[in-house]
Protein backbone atom coordinates (compact mmCIF):
# COMPACT_ATOMS: atom_id res chain seq x y z
CA UNK A 1 0.00 0.00 0.00
CA UNK A 2 1.41 3.38 -0.99
CA UNK A 3 1.87 6.04 1.70
CA UNK A 4 -0.07 9.29 1.25
CA UNK A 5 2.03 12.08 -0.35
CA UNK A 6 3.51 14.80 1.80
CA UNK A 7 1.24 17.77 2.44
CA UNK A 8 3.89 20.34 3.33
CA UNK A 9 7.63 20.41 3.86
CA UNK A 10 9.99 22.66 5.83
CA UNK A 11 13.55 22.85 4.50
CA UNK A 12 16.25 24.52 6.59
CA UNK A 13 13.74 27.00 8.02
CA UNK A 14 14.93 29.76 10.35
CA UNK A 15 12.58 32.13 12.16
CA UNK A 16 13.08 34.84 14.76
CA UNK A 17 11.03 37.48 16.55
CA UNK A 18 12.11 41.07 17.08
CA UNK A 19 11.05 42.65 20.32
CA UNK A 20 12.26 44.82 23.20
CA UNK A 21 15.35 45.84 21.27
CA UNK A 22 16.62 42.34 20.61
CA UNK A 23 16.08 39.39 18.32
CA UNK A 24 15.04 36.00 19.65
CA UNK A 25 15.72 32.99 17.45
CA UNK A 26 12.85 30.50 17.54
CA UNK A 27 13.78 28.05 14.78
CA UNK A 28 17.20 27.34 13.31
CA UNK A 29 17.74 25.18 10.21
CA UNK A 30 14.52 23.29 10.88
CA UNK A 31 13.41 20.60 8.42
CA UNK A 32 10.26 18.47 8.43
CA UNK A 33 8.18 16.61 5.86
CA UNK A 34 4.54 16.16 6.91
CA UNK A 35 2.64 13.25 5.42
CA UNK A 36 -0.93 13.94 4.36
CA UNK A 37 -3.83 11.99 5.85
CA UNK A 38 -2.34 11.89 9.33
CA UNK A 39 -2.31 13.80 12.62
CA UNK A 40 1.00 15.04 13.98
CA UNK A 41 1.13 16.05 17.65
CA UNK A 42 3.96 18.36 18.75
CA UNK A 43 5.09 18.72 22.35
CA UNK A 44 8.01 20.58 23.91
CA UNK A 45 8.95 23.36 26.33
CA UNK A 46 7.69 26.92 26.10
CA UNK A 47 9.19 29.07 23.33
CA UNK A 48 10.63 26.12 21.36
CA UNK A 49 8.71 27.07 18.20
CA UNK A 50 5.64 24.82 18.37
CA UNK A 51 3.03 27.51 17.63
CA UNK A 52 5.38 29.16 15.14
CA UNK A 53 5.47 25.95 13.09
CA UNK A 54 1.67 26.02 12.78
CA UNK A 55 1.68 29.65 11.64
CA UNK A 56 4.47 29.05 9.12
CA UNK A 57 2.70 26.03 7.64
CA UNK A 58 -0.58 27.99 7.43
CA UNK A 59 1.11 30.94 5.72
CA UNK A 60 0.39 33.33 8.61
CA UNK A 61 4.13 33.86 9.17
CA UNK A 62 7.03 33.77 6.70
CA UNK A 63 10.42 32.19 7.43
CA UNK A 64 13.54 34.36 7.68
CA UNK A 65 15.29 31.80 5.51
CA UNK A 66 14.64 28.33 4.18
CA UNK A 67 11.43 27.23 2.46
CA UNK A 68 7.94 25.97 3.25
CA UNK A 69 6.53 24.10 0.25
CA UNK A 70 3.26 22.31 -0.41
CA UNK A 71 2.15 19.31 -2.42
CA UNK A 72 1.26 20.36 -5.97
CA UNK A 73 2.76 23.80 -5.14
CA UNK A 74 -0.55 24.83 -3.60
CA UNK A 75 -1.24 25.56 0.08
CA UNK A 76 -4.13 23.38 1.29
CA UNK A 77 -7.31 24.87 2.71
CA UNK A 78 -6.50 25.48 6.37
CA UNK A 79 -8.69 25.56 9.47
CA UNK A 80 -7.05 27.07 12.57
CA UNK A 81 -7.88 26.95 16.27
CA UNK A 82 -5.76 29.68 17.85
CA UNK A 83 -4.38 29.52 21.38
CA UNK A 84 -5.51 33.07 22.21
CA UNK A 85 -9.29 32.97 21.84
CA UNK A 86 -9.74 36.50 23.20
CA UNK A 87 -7.77 37.84 20.24
CA UNK A 88 -9.06 35.45 17.57
CA UNK A 89 -12.83 35.45 18.22
CA UNK A 90 -14.90 38.41 17.01
CA UNK A 91 -16.76 39.96 19.93
CA UNK A 92 -19.36 41.60 17.66
CA UNK A 93 -20.37 38.24 16.15
CA UNK A 94 -22.32 35.54 17.95
CA UNK A 95 -20.91 32.04 18.42
CA UNK A 96 -22.56 30.65 15.30
CA UNK A 97 -21.22 33.51 13.20
CA UNK A 98 -17.74 33.07 14.67
CA UNK A 99 -17.80 29.39 13.75
CA UNK A 100 -18.53 30.10 10.06
CA UNK A 101 -16.31 33.20 9.89
CA UNK A 102 -13.67 31.41 7.74
CA UNK A 103 -16.36 30.73 5.12
CA UNK A 104 -16.84 34.42 4.32
CA UNK A 105 -19.24 37.30 4.86
CA UNK A 106 -22.28 35.63 3.28
CA UNK A 107 -22.07 32.66 5.66
CA UNK A 108 -21.59 35.02 8.61
CA UNK A 109 -24.65 37.12 7.67
CA UNK A 110 -26.85 34.03 7.24
CA UNK A 111 -25.97 32.90 10.78
CA UNK A 112 -26.83 36.25 12.39
CA UNK A 113 -30.35 35.40 13.61
CA UNK A 114 -30.17 31.60 13.90
CA UNK A 115 -27.59 28.86 13.40
CA UNK A 116 -27.33 27.66 9.81
CA UNK A 117 -26.62 24.26 8.31
CA UNK A 118 -22.98 25.32 7.89
CA UNK A 119 -22.75 25.92 11.65
CA UNK A 120 -24.17 22.49 12.45
CA UNK A 121 -21.88 20.84 9.89
CA UNK A 122 -18.85 22.37 11.61
CA UNK A 123 -20.12 21.11 14.98
CA UNK A 124 -20.94 17.62 13.75
CA UNK A 125 -19.48 14.88 15.92
CA UNK A 126 -17.63 17.28 18.24
CA UNK A 127 -19.96 16.80 21.23
CA UNK A 128 -20.71 20.51 21.61
CA UNK A 129 -24.50 20.37 21.79
CA UNK A 130 -24.41 22.64 24.87
CA UNK A 131 -22.49 25.44 23.14
CA UNK A 132 -24.72 28.57 23.24
CA UNK A 133 -24.73 29.52 19.55
CA UNK A 134 -26.59 32.83 19.92
CA UNK A 135 -24.37 34.27 22.66
CA UNK A 136 -21.36 36.49 22.07
CA UNK A 137 -17.74 35.70 23.02
CA UNK A 138 -17.74 38.18 25.91
CA UNK A 139 -20.62 36.19 27.44
CA UNK A 140 -18.71 32.89 27.35
CA UNK A 141 -16.42 31.10 29.78
CA UNK A 142 -12.84 30.38 28.74
CA UNK A 143 -13.75 26.77 27.99
CA UNK A 144 -16.72 27.76 25.83
CA UNK A 145 -14.49 30.12 23.85
CA UNK A 146 -12.09 27.27 23.17
CA UNK A 147 -14.90 25.02 22.00
CA UNK A 148 -16.05 27.76 19.62
CA UNK A 149 -12.50 28.12 18.29
CA UNK A 150 -12.21 24.35 17.76
CA UNK A 151 -15.52 24.22 15.87
CA UNK A 152 -14.43 27.13 13.68
CA UNK A 153 -11.34 25.15 12.63
CA UNK A 154 -13.69 22.60 11.01
CA UNK A 155 -15.87 25.13 9.14
CA UNK A 156 -15.93 24.67 5.38
CA UNK A 157 -14.25 21.25 5.43
CA UNK A 158 -10.56 22.25 5.47
CA UNK A 159 -7.88 19.86 4.23
CA UNK A 160 -5.43 20.79 6.99
CA UNK A 161 -6.49 21.59 10.58
CA UNK A 162 -4.13 23.46 12.91
CA UNK A 163 -4.84 23.11 16.64
CA UNK A 164 -2.76 25.32 18.93
CA UNK A 165 -3.29 24.11 22.51
CA UNK A 166 -7.04 23.84 21.86
CA UNK A 167 -8.10 22.12 25.08
CA UNK A 168 -6.16 24.08 27.73
CA UNK A 169 -9.13 25.92 29.27
CA UNK A 170 -11.34 22.82 29.60
CA UNK A 171 -11.81 20.76 32.75
CA UNK A 172 -10.24 17.27 32.74
CA UNK A 173 -13.37 15.32 31.78
CA UNK A 174 -14.41 17.75 29.02
CA UNK A 175 -10.83 18.01 27.80
CA UNK A 176 -10.52 14.25 27.37
CA UNK A 177 -13.89 14.00 25.62
CA UNK A 178 -13.07 16.92 23.31
CA UNK A 179 -9.69 15.44 22.37
CA UNK A 180 -11.30 12.10 21.46
CA UNK A 181 -14.09 13.81 19.49
CA UNK A 182 -11.64 15.98 17.56
CA UNK A 183 -9.40 13.00 16.77
CA UNK A 184 -12.30 10.93 15.48
CA UNK A 185 -13.84 13.81 13.50
CA UNK A 186 -10.54 14.42 11.68
CA UNK A 187 -10.20 10.71 10.96
CA UNK A 188 -13.73 10.45 9.53
CA UNK A 189 -13.23 13.51 7.33
CA UNK A 190 -9.90 12.24 5.90
CA UNK A 191 -8.33 15.60 6.75
CA UNK A 192 -4.80 16.13 8.04
CA UNK A 193 -3.96 17.93 11.26
CA UNK A 194 -1.19 19.27 13.46
CA UNK A 195 -1.79 19.55 17.21
CA UNK A 196 0.37 21.57 19.59
CA UNK A 197 0.02 20.63 23.25
CA UNK A 198 1.91 20.48 26.54
CA UNK A 199 0.17 17.22 27.48
CA UNK A 200 1.90 13.95 26.60
CA UNK A 201 -1.33 12.02 27.15
CA UNK A 202 -3.26 14.37 24.87
CA UNK A 203 -0.60 14.09 22.17
CA UNK A 204 -0.82 10.29 22.21
CA UNK A 205 -4.63 10.26 22.36
CA UNK A 206 -5.00 12.52 19.30
CA UNK A 207 -1.89 11.94 17.21
CA UNK A 208 -0.70 9.33 14.72
CA UNK A 209 2.81 10.39 15.64
CA UNK A 210 4.35 12.62 18.32
CA UNK A 211 7.23 15.01 17.65
CA UNK A 212 9.15 16.24 20.69
CA UNK A 213 10.94 19.55 20.19
CA UNK A 214 13.71 21.17 22.20
CA UNK A 215 14.99 24.77 22.15
CA UNK A 216 15.50 26.17 18.66
CA UNK A 217 13.23 23.56 17.15
CA UNK A 218 15.76 20.78 17.73
CA UNK A 219 14.19 17.35 17.41
CA UNK A 220 14.43 15.41 20.66
CA UNK A 221 12.23 12.46 19.77
CA UNK A 222 9.70 11.23 17.20
CA UNK A 223 7.37 8.37 18.15
CA UNK A 224 4.77 6.61 16.02
CA UNK A 225 1.37 6.08 17.66
CA UNK A 226 -0.33 2.86 16.57
CA UNK A 227 -3.59 2.91 18.51
CA UNK A 228 -6.06 2.50 15.67
CA UNK A 229 -7.91 5.13 13.68
CA UNK A 230 -10.77 5.76 16.13
CA UNK A 231 -9.97 6.50 19.78
CA UNK A 232 -12.02 6.26 23.00
CA UNK A 233 -11.58 6.60 26.75
CA UNK A 234 -10.41 2.96 26.73
CA UNK A 235 -7.41 4.04 24.66
CA UNK A 236 -6.03 5.84 27.72
CA UNK A 237 -5.81 2.63 29.77
CA UNK A 238 -4.42 0.36 27.06
CA UNK A 239 -1.03 -1.30 27.39
CA UNK A 240 0.16 0.29 24.13
CA UNK A 241 -0.80 3.77 25.33
CA UNK A 242 1.32 3.29 28.44
CA UNK A 243 4.23 1.95 26.38
CA UNK A 244 4.19 5.04 24.15
CA UNK A 245 3.88 7.35 27.15
CA UNK A 246 6.99 5.81 28.68
CA UNK A 247 8.87 6.42 25.42
CA UNK A 248 8.08 10.13 25.70
CA UNK A 249 8.74 10.88 29.38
Amino acid sequence: MLSPPYLFEFKNVAFSYDGKGRTREVLTEFSLKFQGGSILAIIGPNACGKSTLLKLAAGIEKPDSGTVTYANSKRPKVGFSFQDTDASLMNWLNVGQNIVFPMGSEAVEKARDRPTEAVFQALEGLGMQDLPLNRYPYELSGGQKQLCSIARAFAGEPELIMLDEPFGALDYVRRQAAAIAVRNRITRSNASAVLVTHSIEEAILVGDSVLVLGPGGDRVNWVAVDLGDMRSSKTLVSTEFERIRRCLI
